[in-house]
């Protein structure tokens, strides 16, 4: 009688009544993280006792067997997903695990849309006249970046912030084209204001960059 280390994974498998294993999974920054099996018999009930007999065969074979697309890029963001392994015994003398991966990858897509912003008169002819560009994002502050050296009244700076708070605010409201799950990485720029800049209706036009994750399903 063969002792337990003797025994093949094939026949503790066969011993043991299992009818499918399904390993959890999900990788992606350039590793793998934590797999964990799970045995079935064939009624669907959990056999407890293959994991100490062949997750040491599984963790290692499984490698061979299926591509786990680990490597990120800042655009593919990894994957994650199970494994299902079953024993193909069409072949007494020539046993063997098919194994077949079902998973979800992620990816981060950035997009945009236009806002704007209305002001009174007396701001957007000062913004018109004394402002290049403006951008900010992620709740910095926002950059401003001026034509040339100004002094601005103290009426012209709380018009201003207030005109940054809702820009800000309308930012993080804007709306997407997009069914992914969105992320707090919220970019806003505004430049050549000249041509951007609606006079008769005193509004300014922003586009507003989002990022979101989507996940995909892989065959």
């Amino acid at each position: 009688m063969k002792t337990e280390t003797e025994k093949t994974p094939f026949e503790i498998w066969k011993e043991l009544g299992i009818n499918k294993c399904e390993a959890e999974f999900s990788c992606g920054g350039d590793s793998m993280n934590d797999m964990s099996f799970s045995y079935y018999n064939k009624k669907n009930q959990k056999v407890e006792e293959a994991n100490e007999k062949l997750d040491w065969y599984f963790e290692d074979e499984i490698y061979n067997k299926v591509d786990f697309y680990v490597n990120s890029d800042g655009h593919y963001m990894g994957e994650s997903g199970t494994v299902y392994i079953e024993l193909n015994e069409d072949d007494e003398d020539d046993l063997c695990f098919g194994y077949s991966k079902s998973s979800q990858s992620e990816w981060y897509e950035s997009y945009s849309a236009k806002i704007e912003v209305k002001v009174d008169e007396e701001l957007f002819d000062f913004i018109i006249t004394n402002v290049r560009s403006m951008e900010g994002g992620n709740n910095d502050a926002v950059v401003v970046n001026y034509k040339k050296d100004c002094i601005i009244e103290d009426v012209i700076q709380e018009k201003f912030d207030t005109f940054v708070e809702e820009l800000i605010e309308l930012s993080y409201d804007c709306e997407f084209e997009c069914d992914g799950e969105s992320s707090d990485d919220v970019r806003y720029e505004m430049e050549d204001l000249e041509l951007v800049g609606n006079k008769e209706k005193n509004t300014l036009y922003f586009v507003v960059s989002r990022g979101f994750y989507e996940y995909k399903d892989e065959e």
